[in-house]
């Protein structure tokens, strides 16, 4: 016997204890993913959401996910974008570093001050945006070939554990 299930049902069937693992969007969209997932296949998805909490992780960002989910995923694809796109001012900072040093500064002062320099300058800012959002984008692949990856958002995304 099955019943069909409607959003509200959806989240109506989310018991007290089980209410925070989804914001009301991440319901949404794995509403929206379980709905497409069996239109795909053409199977029928029981309703567990106990299983559900288990099986998908949801996270407002990457920031959260990298800190919170544990996993060799990020470290191999952060030490190898670093090397590569290792921007030229980080670069020149190990000389500005030495320099600084050999001039009285401490090691904590000259980083202060190479930051504060760094801030005031819009190209490097942009050049530190450019280069977060390769590296989101990078770990979102390795993700999409690792797991199930939902998007809610922007930032915000649902995984399946793996």
């Amino acid at each position: 016997m099955i019943q069909e299930i409607t959003f509200n049902t959806f989240c109506d069937a989310f018991p007290e204890s089980r209410q925070n693992n989804f914001t009301y969007e991440g319901k949404k969209a794995l509403f929206e993913y379980l709905e497409s997932y069996e239109e795909d296949t053409g199977g029928k998805i029981e309703l567990d959401i106990v299983a559900l909490c288990c099986d998908y992780n949801e996270y407002k960002d990457l920031d959260e996910y990298l800190n919170e989910y544990n996993t060799d995923i990020e470290k191999p694809i952060l030490e190898e974008f670093i090397e590569e796109n290792k921007p030229e001012f980080l670069k020149e900072y190990d000389s500005y570093k030495k320099e600084s040093v050999k001039n009285g500064l401490n090691l904590a002062e000259s980083f202060f001050k190479w930051i504060a320099f760094v801030k005031k300058d819009q190209e490097i800012i942009t050049e530190f945006q450019d280069l977060e959002e390769d590296f989101k984008k990078e770990v979102f692949e390795e993700l999409e070939q690792k797991t199930t990856l939902i998007k809610i958002d922007e930032e915000a995304f649902i995984i399946q554990a793996y």
